[in-house]
């Protein structure tokens, strides 16, 4: 009866009153890839650059890189497009997608010559235009992530709101004066009887390698006009007039460079209003993840994390979520392009993964789900193996069938305060 009933469920998703979109991430697109180079390099690779230029001193062993991609490489605008073009010509329609979401870090990790070059102004530009060639009107978001700064990590107070200005350009479908200004804004969007509100949050003025970082309400309220007294007034906003939120984020809580002040205000405020958000996303761990906050005997915050498009060690991805009103049913299909075969075949297919729902045996996306997932990979292994799959889809991955390997990664999803 309850595999007749989650089909029911299912079946729903996909009619009636419900919204699609699109979700990416950590894109990490290198402007000047170059085939036929080296994989492995000898210079800057300890400090968060990577190969696969015509600058690059190899390194043995190595291999020469693909005008693909290279799983060791940020990946090539050739890559990127193609995936876009795949996506227009396979997905929009199928799914009829309402919008298009991106968590952020459209820029290399070519760190040294990023501010000399300007690179991450042309690559977020880039990224921008993409979306405009390949998907016309359809409503496009981002967040800026740690590696789409100028420079990378940092927010020094003038040159980032320059910075701000020549990349925001291209998003056409967001006005909100705070966008320009600061790099985080609300959009109010109606489809099919729903109404949404989209809220794009800069967590990079709490990163805790930025040199400007933002640690006290008086320096949030001086520098950036409090993002945090902002985001609650659109929370309550959103609560006041029914409206579903969207919460899009790059730096999860808890996560790397994550400072505890930005930890303890996004937990507070997500929880107080949680009854409207139907999903935080978030990006910059590059894994296909989750996170389970608890505080007490009592969990209070949850947080999804789709696999990067970037092949840092494994195969591009990205997904479609489903949010069903008249059930309250948030699920999503998760794709992967396998970039071994794209190499071979010299051509761009992308290829369902699993859904969501179907894969973990449960009704939906929302914080009962989410500790029951958490609950099932702790307690089976048959669960946790399919989510260690999924964790890396497509990257070379050791055997994870010991307590000791499994409490690695339960203790990333699990954050008790």
């Amino acid at each position: 009866m309850w595999k007749n009933i989650l089909l029911l469920l299912l079946v729903n998703l996909y009619v009636g009153s419900s919204i699609s979109w699109l979700s990416f991430t950590d894109s990490h697109i290198d402007l000047e890839y170059k085939e036929n180079t080296a994989n492995n390099c000898l210079f800057w690779s300890k400090i968060g650059t990577k190969c696969c230029r015509s600058s690059s001193i190899p390194k043995k062993p190595y291999n020469l890189s693909s005008k693909w991609g290279d799983v060791n490489c940020d990946i090539p605008p050739l890559l990127f497009e193609n995936i876009m073009n795949w996506v227009k010509s396979n997905i929009i329609k199928k799914y009829n997608i309402s919008f298009i979401v991106n968590t952020g870090d459209d820029c290399s990790h070519k760190d040294i010559s990023q501010p000399f070059m300007n690179e991450n102004v042309k690559t977020i530009n880039y990224v921008s235009n993409i979306m405009i060639k390949y998907f016309g009107d359809i409503p496009y978001y981002y967040t800026y992530g740690n590696h789409d700064e100028y420079i990378v990590d940092q927010t020094p107070p003038i040159v980032t709101q320059s910075f701000i200005e020549q990349s925001s350009k291209y998003l056409k479908w967001v006005d909100d004066i705070n966008l320009k200004k600061y790099g985080y804004y609300s959009v109010l969007e109606e489809e099919n009887g729903i109404y949404y509100k989209i809220i794009s949050f800069n967590s990079i003025y709490y990163d805790t390698d930025n040199n400007w970082i933002i640690n006290s309400t008086y320096e949030d309220s001086r520098r950036i006009n409090n993002q945090f007294e902002w985001l609650e007034n659109e929370l309550v906003d959103a609560v006041n007039n029914s409206n579903k939120v969207i919460f899009l984020n790059h730096i999860p809580i808890f996560s790397g460079e994550s400072s505890n002040y930005n930890n303890q205000n996004l937990i507070e405020l997500l929880y107080k209003y949680s009854s409207n958000i139907i999903l935080n996303s978030n990006g910059h761990t590059h894994r296909n993840s989750f996170r389970l906050i608890k505080r007490g005997n009592e969990y209070v915050n949850y947080a999804y994390i789709p696999l990067s498009i970037t092949t840092d060690n494994h195969f591009p991805s990205f997904r479609i979520y489903i949010y069903n009103n008249t059930y309250n049913i948030l699920d999503y299909v998760n794709y992967i392009c396998n970039l071994t075969k794209i190499i071979e075949n010299n051509n761009v297919i992308c290829e369902e993964e699993y859904i969501f729902s179907k894969e973990y045996d449960l009704s939906g996306i929302n914080l009962e789900n989410t500790i029951k997932l958490y609950e099932k990979i702790s307690n089976n292994d048959t669960y946790f193996q399919k989510y260690y799959k999924h964790y890396n889809s497509g990257g070379v991955q050791e055997i994870c069938n010991n307590e000791e390997c499994k409490k690695n990664y339960l203790n990333e999803i699990l954050n008790v305060i």
